[in-house]
C-alpha cells in the first residue's frame, strides 16, 4: 500500500495541505498517510478519505474543517481536531510525542461526533465531542445550510 508522506514542502503558509484533499467521500484512496514531525496542526481543505492509517509524528496533528476518516487508525503527535464526525476503523491515538511531556490540550481529540467503526477504540487521548452543527433542510434538494452558511451541491 502506498504511503503519502506530508512534509513542510506540501503545506502552504496557513499549514493547509496544498492539494484539496486526499481521496473522496465516495472513493477512499488506498494508502497510508504519514505526517512529518514538528509541523503543528496540518489542515485539509476538502477532506482525508483513506483505507489505510494516518500517522502524525511528534509535534504534528491533524486539523480538518469537517470529518477525518481512516480505514485502519489515526495517530497524532499533537491533538486531532475536526468540526464534524471523526470516523476510524482500528485505533486512535492523540498526543503520542514520546520525547517530551504532553499537556492535556495536546492530547485532546476534539470533534463534532466520534464515530468508531467495528469495535475501534481510542487508545490514548482525551475525547471532547462538541456536537454536530445544526442542519436546515432546504426546499432545493441541491442545497444544504450548515451553521447559517448555504452550500450548493455540484455535479
Amino acid at each position: 500500500m502506498e504511503t503519502i508522506k506530508i512534509t513542510k514542502k506540501q503545506l502552504d503558509k496557513d499549514n493547509f495541505y496544498k492539494e484539496d484533499g486526499i481521496g473522496t467521500y465516495s472513493e477512499y484512496k488506498n494508502c497510508n498517510i504519514e505526517i512529518d514531525e514538528n509541523l503543528g496542526h496540518v489542515r485539509f481543505k476538502k477532506g482525508v478519505y483513506v483505507n489505510g492509517s494516518i500517522v502524525c509524528k511528534a509535534g504534528s496533528g491533524i486539523k480538518a474543517g469537517s470529518g477525518i476518516e481512516a480505514g485502519e487508525g489515526i495517530e497524532a503527535g499533537l491533538s486531532i481536531t475536526c468540526k464534524l464526525s471523526l470516523s476510524f476503523f482500528y485505533r486512535l491515538f492523540a498526543g503520542t510525542a514520546y520525547c517530551r511531556n504532553i499537556n492535556d490540550e495536546e492530547k485532546t481529540i476534539t470533534c463534532g461526533k466520534l464515530e468508531p467503526q467495528n469495535g475501534a477504540t481510542v487508545e490514548y487521548g482525551i475525547v471532547k465531542e462538541l456536537g454536530l452543527p445544526d442542519k436546515k433542510v432546504s426546499k432545493n434538494p441541491r442545497e444544504i445550510v450548515i451553521d447559517g452558511a448555504t452550500y450548493i451541491l455540484k455535479d
